[in-house]
């Protein structure tokens, strides 16, 4: 074997492999690999730097649960950017919608 193999960084797709096997270190190595552009990514659409900071925390934690069941995706880039992108708009949608269902209660009481 090579050394230029033996140093050679590991694909995404590798990672997304042994995290499915239950490596927390392939796990580990992807979050120190994507979080900052995962968040600076959400903070493009939504302009709440914690609420997009627990978004891309809880993709990572709905990936490490699902991962006997989630599929190997073409990119592994690609598809942490769209996770991050719909738990955004579903949190902001969510708390936007629970905003407007208790709004006769806040007016009620203002």
């Amino acid at each position: 074997m090579k050394l230029s193999q033996l140093s050679s960084p590991v694909s995404d797709i590798q990672l997304w492999e042994q995290l499915k096997n239950g490596s927390e270190l392939a796990l580990g190595k992807l979050i120190r690999k994507y979080f900052n552009l995962l968040q600076n990514y959400g903070f493009k659409f939504i302009k709440d730097e914690d609420f997009i900071k627990d978004c891309v925390q809880e993709v990572f934690i709905e990936i490490w649960n699902r991962r006997d069941n989630i599929s190997i995706p073409e990119s592994v880039k690609a598809y942490l950017l769209s996770s991050v992108r719909k738990k955004g708009f579903a949190g902001k949608l969510s708390s936007e919608k629970s905003f407007v269902m208790n709004l006769p209660l806040i007016l009620k009481i203002a």
